[in-house]
């Protein structure tokens, strides 16, 4: 089976992707295999996202801060992936900072396609029971 070019820079992104998150721990409390809560934060209008309005596409909860480096280099890599996979693939890019910061920040990144969204209390952060 042949493949084109946009199905193996896809693949290639993928597997980018996986190694990413594989190996990082973005969150205190969850660990790898724990389920995703269904509350995820709150959008710059302040509207609260949750996760069960993604049902039936492949979703990718990253959890990020200003101060992190490898997380501010990895979220254009998202928007790519996203962009690449069109609707099979949400990104849903949680800050973990506070509102006043996120709003500042997510502000400026208003070009970007990913949902960003703000969990300043970490309540995205703790495993569901």
């Amino acid at each position: 089976m042949r493949f084109g070019v946009g199905a193996r820079r896809l693949a290639g992104i993928l597997l980018a992707a996986c190694a990413l998150v594989a190996g990082a721990v973005h969150a205190e409390g969850l660990k790898r295999g724990d389920l995703a809560p269904d509350r995820l934060g709150r959008t710059l209008d302040g509207d609260e996202l949750n996760l069960a309005k993604h049902r039936g596409q492949i979703v990718v909860v990253t959890f990020w801060a200003t101060w992190c480096p490898y997380c501010l280099k990895e979220l254009p890599q998202l928007e790519s992936l996203q962009g690449v996979a069109k609707e099979r693939l949400r990104v849903i890019a949680v800050n973990t900072e506070d509102k006043k910061v996120f709003r500042r920040v997510a502000g400026i990144m208003n070009d970007f396609k990913l949902q960003l969204v703000n969990d300043a209390d970490k309540s995205a952060q703790r495993p569901t029971a």
